[in-house]
């Protein structure tokens, strides 16, 4: 797992059962990760449900608690 994806799982540990929406992670020519990589690094930790993935175009709805 690269640094900025092992920063993404312990800010959720942290932050416990928050919905984490993830924006500005592909189109960018820096950006070593994917959106699916840091999908199957949630999976792998356990936080599968946790990350929100907008598709580009569409709306997404968060429901807030």
């Amino acid at each position: 797992m690269r640094a900025a994806v092992i920063c993404a799982v312990r800010a959720a540990e942290v932050l416990g059962d928050a919905v984490i929406v993830p924006l500005h992670g592909e189109g960018w020519a820096h950006f070593s990760e994917t959106l699916d990589y840091l999908a199957r690094n949630f999976d792998y930790a356990g936080r599968a449900d946790q990350p929100r993935i907008p598709v580009a175009g569409e709306v997404l709805t968060v429901a807030t608690g």
